[in-house]
């Protein structure tokens, strides 16, 4: 059997499973006002299609590891496709948590554009080569995977808080053509509805979401708690997986911290994260500012991931096999 063929199918099925899943969804979140039971069953087909997903995904992992002979994660096409799984399941354990099929419609895009750039990769990315010493370790299996399944939780936190601030505008342009109507025409305007989307205001609240608040409005509090919740699970793991760097770095080079660019990088992420977490429970801001603030820190993130392999630096390896 031709294992690099099998993985490179397996790749693309999960591309278009996730876009098949994406998809499903948001038919179900259209068809939900006008026939429940429609929306009901294509929520359902949606969850199955990324329950397949997350069997392909896992599939090519294991095909991967039978072409190469080690550990799937060692370059940075393996990594994608080991953070494609890990989101896929962990956006499968939010989901039945929660039962809100719009993060069938937030959660996806991310895995989709995630798997599909790793499917359009070049040839040289894909390398089925030993692995070269610095690798050869048990570390690996620790460090790595740690850093990626951060990763993996950040990138559907970064979903959730780019759902928020597009809904919060979307919502505030609404707010501000109720008022034009409103002083122009008089309160009968004012009184329709003039929504393109169900935002599921609470009508008997004012709905003030300037300053940062988003009271009154169902889904802006659900996105802005799930990010809240994801960082929270993230940012241990983050920092997990930096000691273990630490650890293996002394092992492999006979120091614990160089300030190499992927070190220095992932150490601001983490500090990202950190002053997340504390504008959020130390400064009670929550809402926009907090969501631009997640949105900033997966920044750094793709840098740590993408960006420090153009820097001269110990970490270089695993970008390509050139």
């Amino acid at each position: 059997m031709n294992y690099a063929i099998l993985e490179e199918n397996l790749v693309s099925g999960t591309f278009f499973a996730s876009l098949i899943s994406f998809i499903l969804f948001l038919v179900s979140i259209v068809t939900k006002k006008n026939n429940s039971e429609k929306s009901q069953l294509t929520s359902m087909l949606g969850y199955i299609t990324m329950i397949f997903a997350g069997i392909t995904s896992t599939l090519a992992l294991f095909a991967k590891w039978k072409a190469s002979g080690h550990v799937p994660w060692s370059n940075f096409y393996e990594s994608m496709v080991l953070m494609t799984t890990l989101s896929v399941f962990l956006f499968l354990y939010v989901y039945k948590k929660y039962k809100n099929d719009i993060l069938g419609v937030v959660m996806p895009p991310g895995i989709v554009i995630l798997i599909g750039i790793a499917s359009i990769l070049p040839k040289d990315f894909r390398g089925n080569d030993p692995l070269v010493p610095a690798l050869q370790s048990y570390w690996i299996k620790i460090h790595t995977t740690s850093m990626i399944v951060s990763y993996s939780v950040f990138l559907l936190a970064t979903t959730t808080a780019i759902a928020y601030l597009i809904l919060y505008f979307i919502i505030s342009r609404r707010e501000k053509v109720k008022k034009i109507s409103l002083a122009s025409t008089g309160p009968k305007i004012a009184e329709q509805n003039i929504a393109f989307i169900d935002t599921n205001i609470d009508e008997k609240k004012p709905n003030r979401i300037n300053n940062d608040t988003h009271k009154g409005n169902a889904n802006l509090m659900f996105f802005d708690d799930i990010t809240y919740r994801l960082i929270l699970l993230g940012f241990p793991i983050l920092a997990f997986g930096i000691i273990t760097g630490a650890m293996w770095a002394n092992h492999a080079w006979g120091n614990y911290w160089s300030w190499d660019p992927k070190e220095t990088a992932s150490l601001m992420s983490w500090l990202f994260y950190g002053a997340y977490i504390h504008t959020r429970v130390g400064m009670n801001i929550k809402g926009k500012k907090s969501a631009i603030i997640a949105i900033l820190a997966f920044a750094s993130i793709i840098f740590t991931y993408y960006g420090v392999n153009y820097l001269p630096g110990l970490h270089s390896y695993g970008f390509s096999v050139e």
